[in-house]
């Protein structure tokens, strides 16, 4: 399983300044353990993207910030 980006508050919830990091993680149910995604030309962070799995690689498309994202990337693991 794979899970990139989405959105974050600081410790005061809501309220506290929004972010979207560009970061990841890569989940190995045979060792119940989870790795870091590489960010290397990774996309810009957002939430509500959209993402499909090839069979070899993970697209982003989409998505939002504070405004409409209109571009994407693709993760090979």
């Amino acid at each position: 399983m794979i899970v990139w980006s989405g959105q974050t508050y600081g410790p005061n919830g809501p309220q506290d300044q929004v972010q979207w990091p560009n970061d990841g993680g890569i989940y190995d149910p045979a060792n119940d353990s989870w790795s870091p995604t590489n960010r290397s030309n990774a996309p810009i962070g957002r939430k509500l993207h959209s993402a499909v799995w090839t069979g070899t690689r993970m697209i982003i498309w989409g998505g939002y910030t504070n405004n409409l994202v209109t571009s994407g990337g693709s993760y090979e693991p």
